[in-house]
């Protein structure tokens, strides 16, 4: 091995793993990661057939004799025909081993290998150096820099071997570390990735880079909206396949390699005019904002000078979620503002209040409590804030912390005496939504109790669901011997309407995961396929619900057996009234599952689907979860059953139940067969 080359023992081992195992190894990460220079130390005891994929075609086979085929720059390879003659190459050489190299990840025409685990994928965490390595890199160059000057370069370049290497070369000759180092290396980071990076781009996608790189993370929505470019969600489909500097996280947000990042703002202070960058920004905050972002929101409006508009969304802030109105996150906004503006709003007064309090400054609480009294000691009724402002004092009365129990209880009974005369306006309680409520505004406690109410009504429909019985009635023929008689009976088979339970649910849900996984591989961001990403898009629901139907069948089919039911009756001398043993049950059982299945499976489906109508509907993704899905139904059957054993076991020691008239019917009521 070069004794220039450090890498690290983690990678070493890793390679010698994946060379006995005889796996194709791939190489993923952005230049300057070292990945050639990884490569070819690993392989230096081998002969190597060495192609580059941005100049060489591939060749047959037969044409050469060697231990591995070392292929470089594999993103460039795009011709179907040049792809057909690699892949034909690993599995037809297989005494040859294939170290592939590129920028981007494993494309989607190399996906089967690695779904086989016959691929080992080094990524650009695996080229990274630690602090041992990178020492040993700096010792081979003849520096030895101090514990703090170590501990300085391992943060600054974070193991990326090509800032090492540059932070080397401006060190030799005994500079020692400082800021000015520090910065020279950054410089000629930045330019050679101007040079090998950015101007290999496209001019449209170099555009969109830079438009982008102050918001990460983000989403394809946002890239569409903040660059005017509808084909943004391809252009970065396309940088995800030709450069490891961008990812997808797992809720299909998008992010920049850290130190592409840093490049990519550095670059944009150079092309961008300051009109242009506030453009950006006042644009990133309207989209933040319409999406209910407010820290975003608000650090793109700071960010681009408008302070008007970081005081109109303080507000808006303050009258949407009075009491949850995040003022830790909006602490510094508020303390930004000049006095003379917060005296001109009473929601930001009463903001400072809250926030003060907040932070245990009572005193300051208290005065800008006395704030707001004096500007709403100089409101006549008639004018328009008189009824907002005398709402403000009186939320503030029963929300500040550091009121006594006895003071706020003394002032609910004065403020629910004012709100029924109409006196005063209180601010919205959005707790949970941002359904319109019937005055026009957003949520509020109106809406929190509809809610509620169809929470209630989503609950009462699951417990219908668990509870749902067909009786089959059941009669057993007499039979007497000597002189007591036996049989005679008549009972019931309890046929329940959800057999499956939740597990048509957890099926369904885990095929779900294929079509996500199959998006993930492929790369793409958009699509068909990319829309089983979104728990809340039609397609992804739609395929949900048809499972979740199909599936309840399935296993209705393999838990409740009409045969087994038939003999045990036979068995028992009991039958069907009206319908003949053997066969003719058999059909006739089956029938009625059949039957009764079909609206279970419906209604279990609509359960499952239930958050997703919720998320419509504008109810926050964590309280929409409790709409529907299994923790429901697995919360209702669990209720259900310990009221069942309670009743049993109360029952069984004679005393009348838990309630006085009928019994609790749990999932086991009725003899079953």
């Amino acid at each position: 091995m070069d004794q220039n080359i450090v890498l690290t023992t983690e990678l070493q081992e890793k390679f010698k793993t994946a060379w006995a195992q005889r796996q194709v190894i791939f190489f993923s990460a952005p230049c300057g990661c070292g990945k050639s220079a990884a490569a070819s130390a690993l392989l230096e005891p081998y002969t190597v057939c060495r192609w580059d994929a941005l100049s060489e075609p591939l060749e047959p086979a037969h044409n050469f004799t060697c231990d591995a085929v070392l292929l470089d720059n594999l993103q460039a390879l795009k011709s179907p025909d040049a792809q057909q003659v690699l892949r034909a190459l690993i599995l037809e050489r297989l005494e040859t081993h294939f170290v592939l190299l590129s920028r981007g990840a494993v494309p989607g025409w190399l996906a089967s290998f690695r779904y086989e685990r016959r691929m080992q994928v080094f990524e650009t965490q695996n080229l990274m150096l630690d602090q041992e390595t990178a020492d040993k890199l700096l010792s081979l160059s003849g520096i030895s820099p101090t514990p703090a000057e170590m501990s300085a370069i391992q943060k600054s370049c974070k193991g990326y071997p090509l800032a090492l290497g540059i932070l080397c070369h401006q060190m030799q000759g005994g500079r020692p570390y400082d800021e000015t180092v520090d910065a020279d290396v950054r410089r000629e980071l930045f330019t050679h990735f101007q040079t090998a990076v950015y101007r290999r781009f496209k001019p449209m996608t170099r555009r969109l880079l830079l438009d982008l790189a102050p918001f990460e993370p983000f989403d394809v929505e946002f890239a569409r909206i903040l660059s005017g470019n509808s084909r943004a969600g391809e252009l970065l489909g396309e940088l995800q396949q030709d450069t490891s500097m961008f990812r997808y996280d797992d809720l299909h947000r998008c992010h920049f390699w850290p130190v592409f990042r840093q490049f990519l703002l550095w670059q944009q202070e150079r092309e961008y005019s300051a009109e242009e960058q506030n453009w950006l920004y006042g644009r990133a905050a309207l989209y933040y904002e319409l999406h209910d972002n407010y820290k975003n929101a608000l650090d793109c409006y700071t960010r681009c000078g408008e302070y008007q508009k970081v005081s109109e969304l303080l507000i808006k802030n303050s009258e949407v979620h009075p009491g949850l109105a995040h003022y830790d996150e909006m602490e510094d906004y508020y303390r930004a503002l000049p006095r003379e503006q917060v005296l001109s709003s009473p929601a930001l007064m009463a903001g400072m209040s809250m926030l003060s309090s907040i932070c245990m400054d009572y005193d300051a609480s208290e005065a800008w409590y006395l704030e707001l009294e004096r500007c709403a000691g100089r409101l006549k009724r008639s004018d328009a804030d008189y009824k907002s402002v005398r709402g403000w004092l009186a939320y503030l009365d029963i929300a500040l912390p550091q009121r006594s129990v006895g003071d706020i209880l003394s002032k609910l009974t004065n403020v629910v005496s004012l709100l029924s005369s109409k006196e005063i306006v209180m601010p919205e309680f959005s707790v949970t939504s941002r359904l319109p409520s019937s005055s026009g505004s957003q949520g509020g406690l109106v809406m929190f109790l509809v809610e509620i109410v169809l929470l209630f009504a989503v609950t009462v429909g699951a417990v219908l669901l668990v509870q749902g019985t067909r009786k089959v009635p059941v009669q057993y023929a007499k039979r007497i011997v000597g002189n007591r008689q036996y049989g005679g009976a008549r009972n019931y088979i309890p046929l329940k309407v959800n057999a499956a339970g939740v597990m048509p649910i957890i099926f369904a849900q885990a095929i779900m995961f294929i079509p996500i996984t199959v998006a993930g591989f492929r790369g793409g961001n958009s699509g068909f396929m990319a829309s089983f990403g979104d728990i809340n898009s039609f397609w992804y629901n739609f395929v949900f619900f048809i499972l979740i139907v199909a599936f309840t069948y399935f296993y209705t089919a393999i838990t409740v057996r009409p045969k087994d039911i038939a003999e045990n009756m036979k068995a028992n001398n009991g039958f069907i009234p009206g319908v003949k043993p053997g066969k003719a049950t058999i059909e006739y059982l089956d029938t009625i599952m059949s039957r009764i299945t079909l609206p279970g499976s419906l209604f279990l489906g609509i359960v499952a689907v239930m958050p997703a109508f919720a998320r419509l509907f504008g109810i926050s993704q964590n309280f929409a979860q409790f709409f529907g899905g299994t923790s429901l139904l697995i919360m209702v059957g669990v209720v259900l059953d310990t009221l069942m054993q309670i009743e049993s076991h109360l029952m069984m020691h004679h005393y009348d139940g838990l309630m006085k008239e009928g019994k609790i019917k749990g999932r086991t009521t009725g003899q079953a067969y």
